[in-house]
C-alpha cells in the first residue's frame, strides 16, 4: 500500500464543498419547511381562518430559515477549522525547516 502524503489541496476542496453545502442547505430547509407549512395550513385555511393558515405557513418558513442558517453555520465552521489547520501547517512547516537548517 502506498504511503499517503499531506496534500493541502484536498483540504481546500473539502472546505469548498462544505461552503457549497452551507449555501444549499438554507434553500433546502426553506423549501421543505414551506411545503410542510403549506400542507399544514390547508386544513386550517378555510373561510375566516385563512389568516391562521398564513401564519402557520409563515411560522414553518421561519423555522426552516432558522434551521438552515444553523446548519449552514456548522458547515462553514467545519470548513474554517480545516483551513485553519492548513494555515497552521504552512506556518509551522516554515519554522521547522528554518530550525533544521540552522
Amino acid at each position: 500500500m502506498a504511503d499517503v502524503k499531506y496534500d493541502p489541496v484536498v483540504i481546500q476542496e473539502f472546505a469548498n464543498s462544505l461552503y457549497a453545502r452551507a449555501r444549499n442547505i438554507l434553500v433546502v430547509c426553506v423549501l421543505v419547511a414551506g411545503i410542510t407549512g403549506a400542507a399544514a395550513s390547508v386544513p386550517v385555511a378555510h373561510g375566516s381562518n385563512s389568516i391562521i393558515g398564513v401564519l402557520v405557513f409563515a411560522l414553518c418558513v421561519l423555522v426552516g430559515v432558522s434551521i438552515g442558517r444553523e446548519l449552514g453555520f456548522k458547515y462553514k465552521l467545519a470548513a474554517q477549522l480545516a483551513l485553519c489547520q492548513v494555515q497552521t501547517e504552512v506556518n509551522t512547516r516554515g519554522a521547522g525547516a528554518a530550525r533544521a537548517i540552522a
